[in-house]
């Protein structure tokens, strides 16, 4: 069985909080080898299912939640581009959610809008999927200049399927 090369966390700046607070919900992809390794955060299209990779929230509480919005998109997404690639160091991590530079690095609108409306304990989890064996399922848009140097570079992301701690909040 190959080493892991990438964990992914959950964190929160409270365990607990109030009914109808904004929750506070932090996510950091780590490389946990011993080489660098390239990674990719949210893509337009990666939390909805629809490209690679696949950052997929999961939230259960006391009682059933409703369906979560996502971001407003056509179907269509912008093309994967070599500036979306990140090079993590052994031990360094980051917020697959956030923009650096010129990366892509789009909120997980499941955690970014949730304000629990019960009472009771919520678990959150994130499943991280790059799994996917086919490059042009990453790609989005195709067709575009550069792209031949993006399949190149994706066969440097590690393959993987993985999901977050579980992470337990109280809401009263």
């Amino acid at each position: 069985m190959p080493v892991p090369q990438l964990s992914i966390t959950l964190s929160s700046t409270s365990e607990s909080w109030r009914v109808g607070d904004l929750i506070q919900v932090g996510v950091e992809v780590r490389n946990i080898s011993k080489a660098p390794v390239w990674a990719i955060g949210v893509l337009d299209g990666s939390e909805s299912g629809f490209r690679y990779p696949h950052y997929l929230p999961l939230i259960t509480g006391p009682k059933p939640l409703p369906a979560t919005e996502e971001a407003p998109w056509c179907g269509n997404v912008a093309p994967l581009l070599l500036s979306d690639f990140r090079q993590l160091l052994p031990g360094e991590g980051f917020d697959p959610g956030k923009p650096a530079g010129d990366a892509v690095g789009l909120p997980l609108v499941a955690f970014q809008n949730f304000r629990p409306a019960t009472p009771g304990h919520y678990q959150l989890s994130v499943i991280y999927d790059s799994s996917c064996e086919s490059d042009r399922e990453w790609l989005g848009m195709t067709g575009y200049p550069g792209e031949d140097r993006v399949l190149q570079q994706l066969t440097l992301v590690p393959r993987l399927l993985m999901r977050s701690n579980l992470l337990t909040l109280k809401v009263t």
